[in-house]
């Protein structure tokens, strides 16, 4: 991000200086992003009549893949959710991202062919510790198997958020079964950032590339959270974050700070940017 430094320990701002009455901070995170937005809707409408959609939210952090990954889950209707979060102190732990996505549809491993479902099984150890450890394949296979098994009672929305940070088995299993899914009632839609290891992975599915606001945009979201900004400050601000949402709350909360630094100087953002 051009012209922008994180500092180490630095406090995180309390957005949003405006009137008590103002729209909520989600609301205006996602200002600019109605093109994403309408990919999302069109993912979940297709979905819904049988037509299986994947999408990979990319993008730098602070640029608010999070927030379109909630806005997907405001758009689910009768669909059912499974949800999964990479974690950081779990990324070496194996199957621990496909135990926790899912989980709420174990009840129905007996449905799936035997094979995947005792591979399953072993990889989850739901039945004991296993005498071998299952291929990746058949994980994969069974992972496919138990998604379509479960968006025969309902549409599917699986949403995985930091999923560079999932565990390398689970994220190899969730895109087996994302590039074979067809003629099923499931999206699959999940973020990563792009300069991570891990988001390798999730390279070969369906993208969507989330760049920086653009000046207009940047302008209705500092006046919707923390006021008016004059013209060259706002310019400022957008060079110094490359339209980055949280970069410029984070910077549009601390004007005086940025009087301060001389024209020429980087800005600093804390560390806490992390979506």
């Amino acid at each position: 991000m051009p012209h922008l430094v994180f500092a180490d320990g630095a406090p995180h701002p309390v957005f949003g200086r405006g009137d008590a009455d103002r729209l909520p901070y989600t609301h205006w995170m996602l200002v600019g992003r109605d093109p994403e937005r309408r990919a999302i809707g069109s993912l979940m409408s297709g979905a819904r009549v049988g037509d299986s959609r994947v999408l990979v939210l990319s993008g730098e952090p602070g640029i608010g893949k999070t927030t379109l990954l909630a806005e997907a889950e405001t758009l689910v209707e009768d669909m059912r959710v499974l949800r999964a979060q990479g974690v950081e102190s779990e990324q070496f732990i194996p199957f621990a991202g496909l135990l926790q996505l899912l989980r709420p549809v174990l009840p129905l491993l007996d449905s799936i062919p035997g094979p995947q479902a005792a591979a399953l099984s072993s990889a989850l150890l739901i039945e004991g510790r296993p005498e071998t450890t299952p291929s990746r394949f058949a994980v994969g296979a069974a992972t496919l198997s138990l998604l379509a098994r479960a968006a025969e009672d309902a549409p599917l929305a699986v949403l995985i958020d930091d999923a560079h940070l999932l565990d390398q088995p689970s994220a190899e299993a969730v895109a087996f079964a994302a590039r074979r899914l067809i003629s099923d009632p499931v999206a699959i839609v999940v973020t990563v950032r792009p300069a991570e290891p891990g988001a390798v992975l999730w390279s070969a599915l369906p993208a969507l590339s989330l760049a920086g606001l653009d000046l207009e945009a940047a302008r209705e979201l500092l006046e919707g959270v923390v006021g008016a900004v004059a013209e060259e400050k706002l310019a400022r601000l957008h060079r110094a974050t490359a339209g980055n949402p949280l970069g410029l709350l984070e910077l549009g909360d601390r004007l005086d700070d940025v009087d301060a630094v001389p024209s020429e100087s980087p800005l600093a953002v804390s560390e806490q940017i992390s979506r």
